[in-house]
């Protein structure tokens, strides 16, 4: 076991140090919108049969009154108590190697949390970092943008036709992640995810996941890494859920129409 003030590695674990970690981050919170940064990465740490290797120390990043203790309680007594962390998973994958970090996005000490991450990415000789990101858009359809650490990544990424992100004002712990990113000499690319108003309000209200934003994410990523792999089950979710939306749609339209000539 390797501890610091930050974080665990519970289970120490065997890599190729000479061949780089890829690091993944999908945070709930802020930046996750539908659930769509929080559903692919769990996604990916489950198809790639990731382990569970170490957390980030809880107390010193995650406000309990923002992300609640999960508990269970069955004729008044309590079976368990769940605090929220970030967790860190390890997969060797296709001839590469992956650090996953998941969970409630910090809500605080931001800088020593970035800081801890950088000295994690050294420890396993970390050359790329990729964040999920999902936020409510404008847009009529669902879009795909980039924020990078170096310019000649936007060459790297053309193969995903995404958008380069045009934007100012609050941000999300990702920015700075990527900020840092080039100031130390990884490539760092957060991929981030605009749905729809419309969608995010319907699937909201239902209580479903936005599989679409989902599959866009993990498709997207998997093409940069030049992964293949079948996700097909991510892909017939993603269409269910179009399938929803459309019937939504359509409902919503009918009511429209009727309250026009009633009300």
């Amino acid at each position: 076991m390797s501890t610091n003030l930050t974080y665990v590695i519970f289970k120490e674990i065997q890599f190729d140090k000479n061949k780089g970690v890829i690091m993944i981050l999908g945070f709930s919170g802020y930046p996750d919108a539908g659930f769509a940064s929080s559903n692919a990465i769990n996604y990916i740490i489950k198809k790639f049969n990731a382990e569970e290797i170490g957390y980030f120390n809880a107390e010193e990043f995650i406000e309990y009154s923002l992300s609640r203790p999960y508990v269970s309680i069955i004729r008044g007594l309590i079976q368990y108590l769940d605090y929220p962390h970030i967790k860190i998973h390890f997969a060797n994958f296709q001839n590469k190697q992956f650090l996953f970090l998941s969970g409630p996005e910090p809500h605080m000490k931001w800088i020593k949390f970035i800081d801890s991450v950088i000295e994690l990415a050294n420890k396993f000789n970390v050359k790329q970092i990729y964040t999920f990101g999902s936020y409510i858009s404008g847009e009529k359809e669902l879009t795909l943008s980039l924020v990078l650490s170096h310019e000649y990544l936007i060459y790297k990424t053309e193969s995903i036709s995404a958008k380069l992100t045009l934007y100012k004002g609050p941000c999300g712990i990702y920015t700075p992640i990527v900020k840092k990113c080039g100031e130390v000499g990884i490539e760092g690319i957060s991929l981030w995810v605009g749905i729809p108003y419309t969608e995010y309000a319907i699937l909201n209200k239902l209580g479903i996941v936005d599989w679409r934003a989902t599959y866009l994410l993990v498709s997207s990523l998997f093409k940069l890494l030049n992964i293949e792999i079948d996700i097909s089950d991510l892909k017939e979710k993603s269409l269910n859920t179009y399938k929803t939306l459309t019937t939504q749609y359509t409902a919503s339209r009918k009511f429209d129409e009727y309250s026009r000539y009633t009300i």
